[in-house]
């Protein structure tokens, strides 16, 4: 009976010897994929930096590239129906040029999507909120989108005249 009991007591060490290692592994390997999304993640948001960086770089409004806003008057800046690239534009001249651009780029991580969309906007106490009307500001929204992520990660830059 002594040899039967050993070998039952070495099987149970065994079978939670392998579960303890199936348990690290699963834990390994879940922290590796949490950590590559995470990089990921980064590498998004950082994406959606460079592209409001250029944005910022451009002149405010096409209208407004050479000579300043006549009284700073918001109807003398682009209607909100003429925002984006004009037909055979292939790069964006100014800040409402990103309204509808899309385009992917070439990661550490693999290929993301990008996407921009501008509005004017007001400010009514702490917030932003759209309007269809021509103010001195406007928001640039990027989204970036990667495969592995659930959701894409999401930029808003506003803008002002002066």
């Amino acid at each position: 009976m002594s040899g039967y009991s050993e070998l039952l007591i070495t099987m149970g060490a065994l079978a939670l010897f392998g579960a303890f290692a199936l348990h690290v592994h699963s834990m390994t390997s879940s922290g590796t994929t949490r950590s590559h999304l995470n990089e990921v993640q980064i590498e998004a948001v950082r994406i959606a930096e460079s592209v409001v960086r250029r944005a910022v770089a451009l002149p405010f409004d096409e209208l407004t590239a050479d000579e300043p806003l006549s009284g700073n008057n918001p109807s003398g800046l682009t209607h909100r129906n003429e925002f984006g690239m004009s037909t055979g534009q292939t790069q964006p001249a100014d800040f409402d040029d990103f309204e509808g651009f899309s385009w992917d780029v070439e990661g550490v991580y693999g290929t993301y999507t990008v996407s921009c969309e501008v509005r004017y906007v007001t400010h009514n106490g702490n917030a932003f909120h759209t309007t269809p009307v021509r103010t001195l500001r406007k928001r640039l929204t990027v989204r970036v989108s990667h495969p592995a992520m659930n959701e894409p990660a999401e930029m808003n830059y506003i803008r002002s005249y002066h």
